[in-house]
């Protein structure tokens, strides 16, 4: 099973160009910790990511004014993301070798379809045991 197919297809993006306040408030409204984050030109084309925690390290522990410092100044800017058709397997090997919870999925021209995170792998995974679990069981009864 692709990654594409199995990651959350509501992607929150924000522009580099919002301030941190109005990215906390977008976070606090969409109920996420983790934003996209793109260019002004209507792409969906990802340039950067931010997460609570980057808010909290990047921005209030070093005193920075989140009313006017720009999302560019503090989130991450190597994006990481995995391609849709990327296998399970794949894409969890990418997320501990990156040492990230979160990642961006993107369509073969790079646009953000969705965000897979190391929860839903873990749901996902253990339902996939449990069913697994479930075929000896199965045989018994028979």
């Amino acid at each position: 099973m692709t990654i594409g197919k199995i990651c959350n297809h509501r992607v929150v993006t924000i522009n580099e160009d919002l301030t941190i306040k109005e990215a906390a408030d977008v976070m606090a409204k969409q109920n996420v910790g983790f934003l996209v984050v793109i260019k002004e030109n209507g792409s969906s084309l990802p340039v950067g990511s931010l997460t609570d925690r980057d808010i909290i390290v990047n921005a209030i522990v070093k005193g920075l004014d989140i009313e006017n410092t720009k999302v560019s100044q503090v989130m991450v800017k190597d994006v990481i993301a995995a391609d849709e058709t990327l296998g399970v397997y794949e894409t969890i090997k990418m997320m501990s070798i990156n040492k990230v919870r979160r990642l961006p999925v993107v369509s073969g021209d790079n646009q953000v379809i969705g965000i897979v995170t190391l929860d839903d792998l873990l749901i996902m995974l253990a339902n996939e045991i449990s069913t697994l679990a479930e075929v000896p069981q199965q045989q018994i009864i028979k």
